[in-house]
């Protein structure tokens, strides 16, 4: 009976002996926590005007980028129509519809590299003329196959449609011009 307490008593101290350095592991645990959350508000902070500089920077360049690309599309549009509104048997040859077709289509991916163009690269005070943009190259596009049709068809009231609607695109993109200038710069 004896020998049966002894070992109890020990077992008991034991036990006793262990909880008291699992206490002493845990609090050494919560100062390692404490110290590394410690650490991470030290960190610097953002600047957020030039990030949001620099965001905008980023942006308008790979629009000037497309608006270039644009620019010489439309302008091999336009010399195109001009030759065929010179020499009226072109609206005929398939060389000259293949052209038209072409530049056409070129417009068409500058209209998708602006659709695809990642949302959270937009800066937020460039979203509403972001969408005017999208709504200029919507409408030009739609321009551009009415015109591709009148061609085909040779059919003048919807080659006035077509001119029409790439007057409006024009109207909307002097809007996302206009508007986007007038963005305050981020203070």
């Amino acid at each position: 009976m004896l020998k049966k307490c002894g070992i109890t008593l020990l077992i008991v101290a034991l036990a006793a002996g262990c909880s008291s350095k699992t206490d002493e592991n845990v609090k050494k645990e919560q100062n390692v926590v404490q110290k590394k959350v410690e650490q991470v508000k030290v960190e610097p902070k953002v600047d957020l005007v030039k990030v949001e500089k620099d965001k905008r920077q980023k942006y308008s360049s790979n629009m000037l980028f497309i608006f270039k690309n644009t620019a010489n599309t439309d302008s091999n549009i336009a010399e195109l129509l001009e030759l065929a509104r010179v020499r009226p048997m072109l609206f005929g040859s398939q060389d000259w519809k293949t052209d038209l077709n072409k530049q056409h289509e070129q417009i068409g991916y500058d209209y998708d590299a602006i659709k695809k163009y990642p949302q959270e690269q937009i800066p937020d005070a460039f979203k509403n003329c972001h969408d005017i943009l999208l709504k200029s190259y919507d409408t030009k596009l739609r321009g551009g196959e009415k015109i591709l049709q009148a061609v085909n068809e040779t059919n003048s009231g919807k080659m006035a449609e077509g001119i029409n609607l790439r007057i409006e695109s024009r109207d909307l993109f002097d809007k996302y011009t206009k508007d986007i200038m007038s963005v305050p710069d981020p203070k």
